[in-house]
């Protein structure tokens, strides 16, 4: 998780196994370049089988907001909890560690004071669900009445949860539902640039004989319309998608 501009810091989320939950920080020059600044315990617990042992892997782990000041969230996938960070200049500070609302969070959303977390419950009998929070200015995450929903299927190993850009709707990738025109829906990102809330979403085998893909999206009024795609990339598995707007 990156900072924007061309300096600024780099934060990993460590997911450590045992122990505390980890991030360490980094200072980033112009030039690209890292220095070290530290790690810091943020509490919870990390987790491999949470994340998913088959198509592995999510994105939004660990998000970075910047209204009422600099904030992280990440995701302790193994004691199902949600760490709250606040950030001054690259420094962190530990704000409190809450209730995820469901069984191994592994990806987070963030939009004007409200969290939603997509917790997979990978490695759980319970069912996965998307749950909804209010962060207020203390970093203190309070449950919205209504806000926690199950997925499509009790355990459809999914990726990703992405508020719209019109903060009207939630979406989650489900890599064994596979509810899309590509194959095994992985990371998801909106075009900034674009006033029709373009979606593009990274399929890890929707190209030929398997191979990745890519395939755009509108949403329009909570329908998602395929726009072109898969698009393939002739690699293995993309999972992650970025998108950067032209001004």
């Amino acid at each position: 998780m990156a900072e924007n501009g061309g300096d600024g810091h780099v934060y990993v989320l460590n997911n450590d196994l045992s122990g505390s939950n980890s991030i360490t920080a980094f200072s980033r020059e112009e030039d690209g370049s890292l220095t070290l600044l530290g790690t810091t315990s943020i509490g919870g617990l990390g987790s491999l089988a949470a994340f998913g042992l088959i198509n592995a892997g999510t994105q939004g782990s660990l998000i970075l907001t910047h209204d009422e000041g600099t904030r992280l969230f990440a995701v302790d996938a193994g004691s199902d909890q949600i760490s709250v960070v606040d950030v001054h200049n690259g420094h962190l500070s530990p704000s409190g560690v809450f209730s995820s609302g469901g069984a191994g969070p592994v990806s987070l959303s963030y939009r004007d004071g409200l969290l939603y977390v997509l917790n997979a419950a990978n490695a759980s009998t319970k069912a996965a669900n998307v749950a909804g929070f209010h962060v207020d200015d203390e970093g203190t995450l309070h449950p919205i009445a209504g806000a926690t929903r199950p997925l499509s299927a009790p355990n459809p190993n999914p990726a990703q949860v992405l508020i719209d850009p019109s903060g009207h709707f939630l979406l989650v990738t489900e890599k064994n539902t596979n509810p899309s025109v590509g194959a095994v829906p992985f990371g998801m990102a909106f075009n900034p640039a674009s006033p029709r809330h373009e979606l593009i979403v990274a399929d890890a085998a929707g190209g030929p004989s398997g191979t990745g893909a890519a395939t755009a999206y509108r949403l329009a009024h909570g329908n998602v319309q395929l726009i072109n795609g898969p698009v393939p990339d002739f690699q293995i598995a993309p999972c992650w998608m970025v998108t950067r707007g032209r001004a």
